[in-house]
């Protein structure tokens, strides 16, 4: 699988205030088939406490330190600075051995709100083959 991060959309919600998701790119080179996911921050961090839990130390891919709340969050230069933290992290957990059986991971990777396509469609950057 390849990931990119290069994209976020604003999400409001009647119950909390406005955040930014992030949308994941996941292309299976395999088949072609590649499918959008929409991601929060707390997402990330979720699935790389889990990975903190499950894998030894010196094999989890250092996570980005950027503040998470404030007006910062929808700072554009902050934003498209953090996607590509995000991007870097994702394709290291990528290397993990047995990522994909793990079930964080899996979770993670689950489309509720997908958009799939076939490559050469459009879409797509860099990333990290398994």
């Amino acid at each position: 699988l390849m990931f990119s991060i290069n994209t976020t959309v604003p999400v409001a919600s009647a119950s909390e205030a406005t955040f930014t998701a992030y949308l994941v790119e996941v292309l299976d080179v395999a088949s072609g088939e590649e499918v959008s996911i929409l991601r929060r921050f707390r997402q990330f961090e979720q699935l790389h406490h889990a990975i903190e839990a499950q894998y030894p130390a010196k094999m989890v891919p250092k996570f980005t330190k950027d503040k998470k709340f404030g007006p910062s969050n929808r700072d554009r230069a902050f934003v498209q600075k953090r996607c590509g933290k995000l991007q870097t992290w994702l394709v290291a957990v990528a290397k993990l051995p047995n990522i994909y059986d793990f079930p964080a991971m899996r979770t993670f990777l689950e489309t509720d709100c997908q958009q799939r396509s076939r490559s050469g469609t459009g879409g797509g950057g860099g990333g990290s083959s398994s």
